[in-house]
């Protein structure tokens, strides 16, 4: 018995030594002999790729194809961050020469570049707040803003805008930003409406219930949707409130600034896209500075003018989101 246990420990040992030419690197395709793996196949045929880096010089593939692709992808990245930071300029410049932030406008593109769409909508009200900021500082430095008017519409605005916030599960947002789009519509229509030449007529004196009535109910439909809103606010400012052009522009800015300042505080938890909301915001504060000069070189039919183009637009973004 023990002779023929030593020629079968031998026998393998003759068989790789008849066998020694071959190739060690070729893999075995077969069953293997313990019968423990018969129903195996030789893992190393479904690796060709492994198999093949096993002999070329270290990181050859894979380093040539990763710089490649790390140098396009940074052009690319780098070419999409410089349209973002164009069009928040663009948008604070409009903005700040009529006295909105026009975050509607500014959300959508910063969404699409951002790591989540609630840290993009997060980083679109900081951007928001900071151009509004921007924007009342000049318009303060200008006595462009009706400080009364302000401390009527403020509180009740914010109120608003928490209570839509608590409540925007129970109403339909696509339905209410259609209805807001075409309400900004109707205001810049009737903005760009001919008027007789002459001085604009005024109301003389402001009215507190309508500052306070339509800044519950403009920060309650924001809310509900996300916005601060300041195009429908200037609207109810200049139609319903009796604030002149000017003042109406500062104002408003003033009143958006601390809505977005809530609307921030609120985004903490979900997360903020810090990156996009600080090139956001660096390209987005020029531009309302710069917006919110030129606004003091309008005359009052030109200021109405720009309002009323710029609502058309916003008006128009806001249906748009609301049905797609």
């Amino acid at each position: 018995m023990g002779g023929l246990e030593a020629r079968e420990r031998l026998f393998p040992l003759a068989f790789r030594s008849q066998n020694r030419d071959e190739d060690a690197r070729v893999p075995e395709i077969g069953r293997g002999l313990d019968a423990g793996h018969r129903d195996e196949a030789d893992p190393r045929v479904l690796q060709p790729a492994d198999l093949l880096r096993e002999h070329l010089p270290e990181g050859l593939v894979d380093a040539t194809h990763s710089i490649c692709h790390s140098a396009i992808f940074n052009r690319l990245h780098a070419l999409l961050f410089a349209a973002v930071a164009a069009w928040c300029f663009v948008t604070a410049f409009a903005g700040g020469l009529v006295g909105l932030v026009l975050g509607n406008i500014r959300l959508p593109v910063l969404v699409l570049v951002a790591s989540s769409p609630a840290a993009g909508a997060g980083a679109n009200i900081g951007v928001s707040a900071l151009a509004a900021l921007a924007a009342a500082v000049t318009h303060v430095r200008a006595g462009r803003i009706d400080w009364r008017v302000f401390a009527w519409m403020t509180p009740p605005s914010v109120a608003g805008a928490v209570g839509g916030g608590l409540l925007s599960g129970a109403i339909p947002g696509d339905a209410l930003l259609i209805a807001i789009g075409a309400t900004l519509i109707v205001f810049g229509l009737d903005l760009l409406r001919p008027r007789r030449s002459g001085p604009v007529a005024r109301v003389e004196r402001t009215s507190a219930p309508a500052a306070v009535v339509s800044g519950a109910a403009i920060g309650l439909l924001g809310g509900f949707v996300g916005l601060i809103l300041g195009a429908l606010r200037i609207g109810a400012l200049l139609r319903f409130v009796g604030a002149d052009a000017f003042r109406a522009v500062g104002t408003n800015v003033a009143v958006g600034f601390c809505l977005g300042v809530a609307g921030m505080l609120g985004h903490l938890a979900g997360g903020v896209d810090w990156t996009l909301l600080a090139l956001g915001a660096g390209a987005s504060v020029p531009g309302s500075l710069l917006g919110a000069r030129f606004t003091g070189r309008l005359d009052e039919h030109q200021l109405l003018r720009a309002v009323g183009a710029i609502l058309l637009v916003a008006g128009a973004a806001t249906i748009l989101q609301g049905a797609v």
